[in-house]
Formats: structure tokens, C-alpha cells, sequence
């Protein structure tokens, strides 16, 4: 897909110094990019908030980032052919081993969202490399840190990140609910 469109905002000290939108928000309307209502999804972006989270549940001693992944599964597990541990660091650093394969895509409706532990247990791709070795971007791992997000926290994903991230900072148009 080519770029249609972005929203800027710079502010400092709390203040909005400037907006504008860029380019169209819904092609089919010609609509524009407004700042103040168009709506973006985040992709790649919600890596960052996988890994926030797991950070902090780490802070508050509720997991360690060198714990093996599979102690937070019980419907399936990370099948790893080497004796290296998929750690939960692995998984938001990239270097869980992952085989390149891009996990899942965009759906019409949410009730067609397959929820990540029934995806994974279905789907799990495999571990091509030994863990911590190289670098590779990993929609799986980023996918499977949310998931660990859940698991440990006891609450999904979405409201986690909405409650422990967006409502702390006043993130009030912010959202992962589908």
C-alpha cells in the first residue's frame, strides 16, 4: 500500500505547537487527514507497547525478562530444538530464533480476530535459529510478548495497555480494543 496519510503534533511542555494532517484519510471519500479525528492503526508500532508492558510487570516483580516463555504457556508450547531458552527478553528484543513467517493480517469484522493463544497453538511457527544468537524482526515474537503480557498479568492485552499505559498519560483517544 503506498502512503495516504499522516497526522503531526508537536508539543512541548504540554503545549501544542503545531498540527497539521497530510495526505487522505479515507481514499474513497477523499476525506483528508484531520489530527484531531482521524483515526491510524498502530502495526508496528504496538510493538513498543508489548514490550513496555512486559517491562513492567517485570518492574513490579511479577515476571523476569529471563524467564523461559514456555512457563507462562499452557495450551501449547515454543518448540525449541536448541538448549538455549526462549526468554521473554528474546521475544521484544527479535532474537527468540523465529522462522520468517508474518503472523496473521487484517480482518473486515472483529469477530473474525482468532484470539493469540488459539492462533499460536494452531500456527506456531518454529524456531530456526538458536535464541539470542542473531537479530531477525519478529511479528511472531512481538505477537507472543502479548500474549505473555496476558498470561501474566490476567487481564488481555488491550485493557492492560489501556490501563496501566493510555490512561496514566492522558492517552484518552488512544486504543488496542477492537
Amino acid at each position: 500500500k503506498v502512503f495516504q496519510g499522516a497526522a503531526f503534533v508537536f508539543v512541548q511542555n504540554g503545549k501544542v505547537l503545531y498540527k497539521s494532517g497530510y495526505g487522505i484519510y479515507d481514499a474513497k471519500k477523499n476525506t483528508p487527514v484531520n489530527p484531531d479525528s482521524s483515526i491510524f492503526y498502530t502495526a508496528s508500532v504496538s510493538k513498543i507497547f508489548a514490550s513496555l508492558s512486559l517491562m513492567q510487570l517485570h518492574e513490579k516483580g511479577k515476571c523476569n525478562m529471563s524467564d523461559d516463555a514456555n512457563k507462562y504457556l499452557d495450551k501449547f508450547k515454543i518448540d525449541n530444538p536448541f538448549s538455549t531458552s526462549v526468554t521473554l527478553k528474546n521475544l521484544v528484543t527479535h532474537t527468540a530464533g523465529f522462522e520468517s513467517r508474518f503472523t496473521g493480517g487484517l480482518v473486515k469484522n472483529a469477530n473474525e480476530i482468532i484470539p493469540l493463544e488459539e492462533y499460536f497453538s494452531q500456527r506456531m511457527p518454529a524456531i530456526a535459529m538458536q535464541p539470542n544468537s542473531q537479530i531477525s524482526y519478529s511479528n511472531n515474537g512481538a505477537a507472543l510478548a502479548g500474549l505473555m503480557v496476558q498470561k501474566i498479568s490476567g487481564i488481555s492485552y488491550d485493557e492492560y495497555v489501556q490501563l496501566n499505559i493510555f490512561n496514566p498519560l492522558g492517552m484518552s483517544r488512544s486504543s488496542f480494543f477492537q
